[in-house]
């Protein structure tokens, strides 16, 4: 059995690809023919019974209530996006407690913070690529120090997505500093100031939120302009192999230091591109490009996998420097949908399905 956990009711009315998500994931599950309860944090809590809804013999088209009891099979893949979280922030914590005290396979695991996932992937190197030199641990000498070698340093919560709250620095000529951040507390920030100014900034910066530092990656750039990069969406399959399910290239808004979907930036697939060599060319790549890429990301998901066993769905930010060198330089455990086309969202959650099926087998064995 797969119990999805979510904020979200089938019975809800919202969004087309939400709904989509819920009818291919009711699909997906009758091909792997694993029966399939969605339920949410709270009604979930009691483990052995518990309400959820499961789908119509035609998959994803009609849903009814039931109750449920938990089996030596049942998997729980949790789905619980930001929103979510927030909703249900007092049950979904007892819930991942419960879940780990009776040893019921949940995925995808809640990851660390990046500064502790980056510390992790540069223990060795991986082939194919590099990660950022990152600092962990922020202090204003520490980042003062990265300026008097480079021009600009990008701080990053360790905690995050969607751009929100990255600072970038850059050093000025006059001994000043340049600061830029286009989400910053909900705001766009551009300001001047000296080094005094600088380590007060950097001080109240991470009183009340953890950040690390990080070196600056010169990403390729559209005709336009526009700064560019690759989202790899990866996930384990059927047989627990990973696979690439999405690539997506992500172009900035006119201006922008950032290239995120929700600071204003554009998406384009390129899962499909590899003969497209005008579309490719567009975005600076080649096809060896792209399956380079493509093969960095299955090894940096493939280290993760090492440390947390149960992960099976990694978004991995890549940036393609003019150079020609590949870096990840983000990655989230909670990869967004949004900016998947429909036949992508169908594969993920055919990935989803097949991944539950492939853990539920090994709860047998």
């Amino acid at each position: 059995m797969l119990v999805t956990v979510t904020g979200w009711s089938p019975l809800k009315k919202t969004s087309r690809r939400r709904r989509l998500a819920f009818q291919s994931l009711a699909a997906a599950a009758t091909k792997y023919d694993i029966s399939l309860v969605i339920t949410s944090p709270k009604r979930l809590l009691g483990l052995a019974h518990f309400p959820g809804w499961t789908s119509s013999e035609t998959p994803g088209k009609e849903w009814r209530r039931k109750v449920s009891n938990m089996n030596r099979q049942t998997v729980i893949y949790d789905a619980m996006y930001l929103d979510d979280l927030k909703a249900y922030q007092i049950s979904y914590p007892h819930l991942l407690k419960a879940v780990a005290k009776q040893d019921i396979p949940m995925f995808n695991p809640v990851l660390p913070s990046k500064s502790t996932l980056y510390e992790l992937l540069t223990q060795n190197r991986i082939r194919g690529g590099r990660l950022p030199r990152t600092i962990t641990q922020v202090t204003p000498t520490r980042v003062i120090q990265i300026l008097d070698e480079s021009d600009r340093v990008w701080l990053k919560p360790v905690y995050g997505s969607g751009g929100r709250n990255i600072v970038m620095i850059d050093r000025l000529p006059n001994g000043r500093y340049e600061l830029t951040a286009e989400r910053y507390r909900g705001k766009h920030l551009h300001q001047e100031m000296d080094r005094q100014r600088l380590v007060q900034f950097i001080r109240q910066l991470t009183t009340y939120r953890q950040y690390m530092a990080q070196e600056h990656i010169e990403l390729g750039v559209t005709r336009e302009g526009r700064k560019v990069d690759f989202r790899v969406t990866v996930q384990r399959k059927d047989s627990g192999a990973w696979g690439v399910t999405a690539t997506t290239a992500r172009t900035g808004a006119a201006g922008s230091v950032l290239t995120n979907y929700h600071a204003g930036g554009r998406i384009r697939s390129l899962t499909n591109a590899h003969h497209d060599y005008h579309l490719l060319n567009s975005f600076g790549v080649t096809p060896s490009d792209l399956s380079h890429m493509n093969e960095f990301a299955l090894r940096v998901a493939r280290r993760l996998q090492s440390h947390y066993p149960r992960l099976g769905i990694l978004g991995l930010d890549v940036g393609h420097t003019p150079q020609g060198e590949f870096y990840v330089y983000d990655f989230n455990g909670r990869p967004g949908r949004d900016i998947l086309t429909d036949d992508e969202v169908v594969q993920f959650m055919d990935c989803v399905a097949g991944y539950a099926k492939y853990l539920s087998n090994r709860r047998l064995d």
